[in-house]
């Protein structure tokens, strides 16, 4: 927390640094925000040109070829209804003068005439020195009566219509028209769509660049600048707002959001400030913590080992105040039957006297045996939220959680506050103890009839059902070679002095509860018997 006090919202990478240093590295040329618009507007002027070329292209074309198909249809009837409107045969040389006259039009290349004679169809004569090579297209047009055309290779097209005179066809006129112009048309003009295209992408390349050098380059390095500027850590820097477009939109967003964005840091830095003072606090009241956890450990230890002081010291006495009792029963017997001899009699009377003495001694170290315990009346949520707290970084040590579930309306209790706070921490202490891997340790407290009850569950390893049924028993434990088999036995006893009962509630299987029941500190104070679980 203290470190990222001092760090600024400007020293923290973004994304855009990473982009633009990969990018940088790739194509340096492309960070330039003008070279693609530039780039960007030159393929687009280029397609459009281009399209509009080439589909300009194509009409043209189209219309081109059509009017040559054209002008070979209207030559082929022309030349038919002359011949048809001529007496000289098809082979007189009048008729070859009129032929020339007709290939005078544009792109008529050759114009044949045929005649039909008794030994069939005869190629009569024609602009051309030579018969053409075919006359199936000749044959067709006599035999249907009509026009027929089709193409030939080297880009001609023909067109054969036949000629009648008297409602009798007498031949044939057979015109090729050239589709030469189409291809010409094709290639010139692609040269000229290319020079078009690129003029005008040149022209709009330089206007672009005027304009996004005035308009778009030189806010965005006033931008620019700005950011860097505030990337290093100035963020109190502001980007100048030349005009009211969508730049001077960006530049007055940008100076919005570095307001924001150093207000903010001056907010999060007080925020961080102040957490790393809380997060101080809380370290030491973790500190506090511990040390109290170590402390309630020792005095758990020295209960326990003045326990087993207490249970020695017990166990002596009632082994020698046994005897102790015999010995005395006897001494008044013999006294008794002595009583006539006063010499005896006084032997007695001492033996009695310092048998009284050993008596006392006995009794005394019964009455120091038994734990003292001072009785007052308090609450059982603040006691269990400060066990709570204190055992949090033990807890943590073992990966554990600890969570307490304790009503706001339970009733106080009566009895001894500090060695009730020690009955339960053995409790906890030894849920943890239960769970080496970790695990969740839930304390629920709640009213319940005339007290209060207390479970405290684990999800450790369990108990073993052997030792289950003498847990609360003296020397009787569950962790070998660890535990004194006393915590249990002294929580018991504590627990009923203060008037209540405690339970082992556990399943062969993993997880144990201790359920505690509490009366409240009226119905204890009535003298009452301590209430069963129920």
């Amino acid at each position: 927390m203290t470190e990222a006090s001092g760090q600024t919202l400007a020293d923290a990478p973004t994304v855009p640094d990473v982009h633009a240093r990969h990018t940088g590295a790739v194509w340096p040329a492309l960070r330039s925000l003008r070279l693609k618009l530039i780039l960007a507007a030159a393929v687009w002027v280029a397609i459009v040109i281009g399209g509009l070329t080439v589909a300009a292209l194509g009409i043209a074309e189209r219309r081109l070829e059509q009017d040559l198909r054209e002008t070979a249809r209207l030559t082929a009837l022309g030349v038919a209804d002359a011949i048809e409107l001529r007496p000289e045969a098809l082979g007189d040389p009048a008729m070859g003068l009129m032929l020339h006259e007709f290939l005078t039009a544009a792109q008529v290349r050759e114009i044949a005439l045929y005649s039909v004679t008794s030994d069939g169809l005869v190629y009569a004569q024609g602009t051309s020195s030579a018969a053409p090579a075919s006359a199936d297209l000749v044959e067709e047009a006599i035999r249907s009566g009509r026009a027929v055309a089709a193409d030939r290779p080297s880009q001609l097209t023909v067109v054969t219509t036949p000629v009648l005179r008297d409602g009798r066809t007498v031949g044939a006129v057979r015109v090729t028209v050239s589709l030469g112009p189409v291809a010409t048309l094709r290639r010139e003009g692609r040269i000229f769509g290319v020079g078009i295209a690129l003029v005008a992408v040149l022209g709009i390349t330089i206007l672009i660049h005027l304009l996004t050098q005035r308009l778009v380059h030189a806010p965005l390095a006033d931008v620019r600048q700005s950011v860097a500027r505030a990337r290093t850590g100035d963020l109190s820097v502001r980007v100048p707002v030349v005009r009211n477009d969508e730049i001077g939109d960006v530049a007055t967003g940008i100076n919005s959001m570095l307001a924001e964005i150093e207000s903010l840091q001056t907010h999060l830095r007080q925020r961080v400030d102040a957490a790393t003072h809380e997060l101080r606090d809380r370290n030491e009241q973790l500190v506090r913590s511990y040390e109290s956890v170590l402390a309630l450990r020792g005095e758990l230890a020295r209960a326990r080992e003045l326990a087993t002081i207490g249970q020695t010291m017990a166990d002596v006495a009632h082994q020698i105040g046994t005897p102790l009792n015999l010995v005395s029963a006897h001494v008044q017997l013999m006294r008794g039957e002595l009583s006539d001899d006063p010499a005896a009699t006084r032997r007695l009377a001492i033996v009695a006297e310092q048998v009284d003495k050993v008596t006392d001694i006995v009794r005394e170290l019964l009455d120091r045996a038994r734990p003292q315990s001072v009785s007052t009346v308090f609450a059982l949520k603040p006691l269990l939220t400060r066990l709570t707290q204190s055992v949090q970084m033990l807890a943590a040590s073992t990966a554990s959680h600890v969570v307490l579930d304790a009503a706001e309306d339970m009733p106080a209790v009566r009895g001894d506050e500090t060695q009730l706070e020690l009955a339960l921490m053995n409790l906890i202490t030894n849920a943890l103890d239960a769970m080496p891997g970790g695990g969740e340790l839930r304390i629920t407290a709640a009213p319940h009839e005339a007290g209060v009850r207390v479970d405290v569950r684990d999800s450790g390893v369990g108990i073993p059902a052997a030792v289950a049924e003498r847990i609360f028993e003296p020397w009787v434990t569950s962790k070998p070679g660890r535990g004194t088999g006393l915590g249990l036995s002294i929580t018991r006893e504590v627990v009923q002095r203060a008037g209540g009962t405690i339970e082992l509630i556990s399943s062969p299987g993993p997880g144990t509860t201790f359920r505690v029941y509490l009366p409240a500190h009226r119905s204890f104070s009535e003298g009452g018997p301590a209430p069963t679980m129920s």
